[in-house]
């Protein structure tokens, strides 16, 4: 357990956190041990052995042992993933190997870390991806993408989500309204605003939508000939009966209505 002393910290990665204590930032051990001196405007988490780090409001890199191996000179830095990290000066993007060497040079508007050999790039306002040397594997076509993950990764057309493979390919139709990357070969979608989940080739394997059941039970509405039936939420009307029913005699709300998991319905 660490003693709380600082003014704020950060989570813990490859065995250091980054604390703050006035207007300096350092390091300290998962003992609280102080491994890094006090002395950076601001600090990030380490990645792959090094850590971004603000000297005099540029942004460089250190090491473990709190050394700069890449001289602050950037307006901004992210963590590195896959060797190379994105910097920024001015309002140009490009990529640092771990010596501080531009290795893809400062020529995008915007752009995210490496992930299975892809990383996302805007260029003229398109989104499109590249590989390790800077080379255009995705044209530039989205209005906005994400990061690869299980070699398919979510892309925007026209306000609707689909996915794309590797090559470029479009193997998963546009038509969700949001979207997450797939873990396990699944994905969590939003298809006609209901969240389902769907495999690698878009077939829908189960719903997490969560629906609300008008339990009438409790209701004097035989005169409506319906007995204890059980309606869906999606019939608006039944639901405002009940609602104003709750309203207007004092009885738990959970009698009312019951939350429960149901199958994906139109």
């Amino acid at each position: 357990m660490v003693t709380p002393r600082f003014d704020s910290a950060k989570d813990f990665s490859e065995g250091l956190a980054a604390v703050r204590i006035g207007s300096q930032v350092g390091y300290i051990d998962s003992k609280g041990e102080c491994m890094i001196p006090l002395r950076f405007q601001a600090a990030g988490n380490f990645s792959e052995g090094l850590a971004t780090v603000n000297e005099n409001n540029l942004w460089g890199y250190i090491n473990k042992l709190g050394e700069i191996v890449v001289t602050p000179r950037f307006d901004s830095a992210r963590d590195f993933s896959e060797g190379l990290a994105v910097v920024r000066i001015g309002s140009k993007v490009g990529y640092i190997d771990s010596t501080g060497e531009l290795v893809i040079p400062l020529q995008f508007q915007d752009a995210g870390d490496f992930s299975e050999g892809l990383a996302k790039i805007k260029s003229n306002n398109k989104w499109s991806y590249i590989n390790h040397i800077g080379e255009i594997i995705i044209a530039p076509q989205f209005s906005k993408v994400d990061d690869f993950k299980e070699n398919l990764a979510p892309v925007r057309k026209w306000n609707i989500w689909g996915y794309v493979n590797r090559s470029g390919k479009i193997v998963i139709p546009f038509q969700y309204n949001e979207v997450n990357k797939f873990t396990g070969r699944l994905a969590r979608v939003n298809f006609n605003f209901h969240w389902v989940y769907i495999n690698q080739t878009g077939e829908i394997i189960a719903s997490d939508k969560l629906d609300y059941r008008i339990n009438l039970t409790f209701f004097p509405l035989n005169w409506l000939n319906m007995g204890n039936k059980i309606l869906y939420k999606s019939e608006v009307i039944f639901g405002i009966m009940a609602f104003i029913l709750y309203k207007c005699v004092i009885i738990p709300w959970s009698y009312v209505v019951e939350k429960v998991k149901v199958p994906f319905r139109d």
